[in-house]
């Protein structure tokens, strides 16, 4: 039977996001290259947020527009 996987939530929303230990890897990488870390503390909408970014809508065809 799997074992669960520890879950790293968002320091905003509280939604968990990504494994605990991805993380941890991720941070490792960025702090031995000195290169900060505090953003892998936010889920991806979050950290789009926090940076000014909304999701966008294309504009498509009506040809390839799924109806």
């Amino acid at each position: 039977m799997p074992q669960p996987v520890d879950q790293v939530a968002c320091r905003r929303c509280g939604a968990e996001f990504m494994p605990a230990a991805d993380i941890a890897a991720m941070a490792e990488t960025l702090a031995r290259r000195g290169l900060t870390t505090d953003h892998l503390a936010l889920c991806p909408a979050c950290r789009a947020y926090e940076m000014g970014l909304t999701p966008m809508s294309p504009r498509l065809p009506d040809s390839v527009r799924r109806q």
